[in-house]
């Protein structure tokens, strides 16, 4: 008897899974056309939101590419500029050295000029100052 027990364990545990999968009615078919209508829609909008992310994204690549040649543009201007400030300091320190060369031979005229024994005019000091013309220029009382 425990054999036909046995048995009908075995059998049974092999027929559970067929009755678990058999079709019960036509609902769940039902609900099969609806899901893979669901899954459509949702498809669609996501192709919908695909476009639209990709005309976003080649307006965010023209701005992209407009930027970067306003950059290099000014970064060429930089460069220019840094040139051109290089040459004016260049000329700067030129001229400075000029000036100083001048002012050197005209301290040494100077120094020729008392040593010859010729006198500045009266009040005037050993300098540059000693070579300005005096310029008065007229004051409110002597206007009116």
């Amino acid at each position: 008897m425990a054999r036909y027990w046995i048995l009908i364990a075995i059998i049974s545990v092999g027929l559970l899974p067929l009755w678990g999968c058999s079709p019960t009615s036509t609902a769940s078919g039902d609900s099969l056309e609806g899901r893979v209508a669901k899954l459509e829609r949702d498809l669609k909008a996501l192709e919908v939101a695909r476009d639209t992310a990709m005309a976003r994204a080649e307006v965010a690549e023209k701005k992209l590419a407009e930027q970067t040649n306003r950059t290099k543009s000014a970064e060429r201007e930089r460069d220019e500029l840094q040139l051109t400030i290089k040459a004016r300091q260049a000329e700067r320190e030129v001229m400075a050295t000029q000036f100083d060369g001048f002012k050197t031979k005209l301290r040494d005229l100077l120094g020729q000029m008392e040593t010859a024994g010729l006198t500045l005019p009266a009040g005037s000091t050993a300098g540059t100052e000693a070579l300005m013309p005096i310029v008065k220029f007229p004051t409110m009382n002597s206007v009116r």
